[in-house]
């Protein structure tokens, strides 16, 4: 079993049970537990009930909350493959240049579909993978987005400029405050690393650099927390 292949957690296995957009194939289920939700899967998925041994072995320790199930990877669209299938309805784009922090992708992933914005776009390389991790902090809000996966981040977004998309980054330092902000109709907002934020090629494509400010003394808030108010902002505009 590829450590990828599982997901653990009653809301991440009920919510891609509920999505239907990769196959379950097995549910392990603790030993003395029960939920009511699985019985609508019973028929069509089989579900083991196994120690909680079992449970922490395959998850190496995780919080499991006494249910895993084995399912196909996620699928991943390349830029090919999203730009033909592009539709007219995507108004809200998310990319994350160099998100390496499992919990943090996960989190912004949450936030951005919270706030209906589905289609996020990461780099092939120097990107957290999608692992059982950020599936379960994503609370399986993974399930209901649309990743892209390019091999190249400044081709990408000159390809989204073709397409009548603004690109704004989210930076601390940015010359524009968050308030300020006029999105267009078709807004891809860019969000950079933990540690060293966006890179500055990405930087000179961006055509609005925005900051969130914050009062003394704290300077700056994390990269999830930051993506979640931004998130709001572009909902409302």
């Amino acid at each position: 079993m590829g450590k990828n292949n599982i997901i653990y957690g009653r809301i991440p296995v009920l919510t891609c049970l509920q999505a239907g957009r990769r196959t379950v194939h097995k549910i392990y289920l603790q030993q003395g537990i029960t939920l009511s939700e699985l019985k609508k899967w019973e028929k069509s998925v089989p579900i083991e009930e196994k120690p909680k041994g079992y449970l922490d072995r395959i998850t190496k320790n995780a919080i499991h909350q006494g249910i895993v199930a084995e399912v196909d990877e996620l699928p991943l669209l390349n830029l090919d493959t999203f730009l033909q299938n592009y539709s007219e309805q995507t108004q809200r784009i998310v990319l994350l240049d160099h998100i390496e922090d499992t919990r943090n992708f996960g989190a912004i992933i949450r936030s951005a579909v919270a706030f209906n914005i589905k289609t996020i776009i990461i780099p092939h390389e120097g990107s957290a993978p999608i692992t059982p991790v950020v599936i379960k902090t994503s609370s399986g809000a993974v399930e209901y987005s649309q990743i892209v996966q390019v091999k190249s981040t400044l081709l990408c977004i000159r390809k989204l400029k073709e397409l009548h998309f603004g690109i704004y980054a989210l930076d601390a330092n940015g010359n524009k405050k968050l308030n300020e902000v006029k999105w267009e109709e078709r807004s891809v907002l860019v969000i950079g690393s933990e540690g060293k934020g966006i890179r500055p090629l990405i930087k000179r494509e961006c055509d609005c650099i925005v900051s969130i400010p914050t009062v003394p003394p704290i300077e700056q808030l994390n990269a999830s927390v930051s993506a979640g108010i931004a998130f709001y902002a572009m909902a409302t505009s």
